[in-house]
């Protein structure tokens, strides 16, 4: 990519988590890496991507609680209705960590030069 772009417009390494990728044979990849570049760094503009979940994605999906002590919960139905006050904490849902695929095939050696 420096080739291309060259180091100077390397705008950032982001990182994120995939859905799935345990293997057998090593330490799991669960997450992977996006390397952005620009044409010219000091005209880089971008827009938010993030959008707020709606509250029936949240009531169906989003049902575990991560409390403030370190545990975890399951939310009640009264609380995920709003009948009942969830106590403080973080709502997320559970994930599969198990891979579909990867391997050798997958898995790619790059250079990267960012700070």
């Amino acid at each position: 990519m420096e080739e291309v772009f060259g180091s100077e417009n390397a705008c950032a390494l982001i990182p994120f988590l995939k859905t799935t990728s345990a293997t057998a044979a090593r330490l799991s990849t669960v997450s992977d890496v996006l390397l952005w570049y620009a044409r010219d760094i000091d005209r880089v503009t971008y827009s938010q991507i993030f959008v707020r979940r709606s509250q029936k994605t949240l009531n169906e999906q989003y049902t575990s609680l991560a409390l403030p002590d370190g545990t975890t919960r399951r939310m009640t139905a009264a609380e995920i209705r709003g009948d009942a006050p969830a106590p403080e904490g973080r709502r997320f849902m559970p994930g599969d960590m198990s891979a579909q695929s990867g391997g050798e095939n997958s898995r790619f050696e790059y250079a990267c030069a960012f700070r």
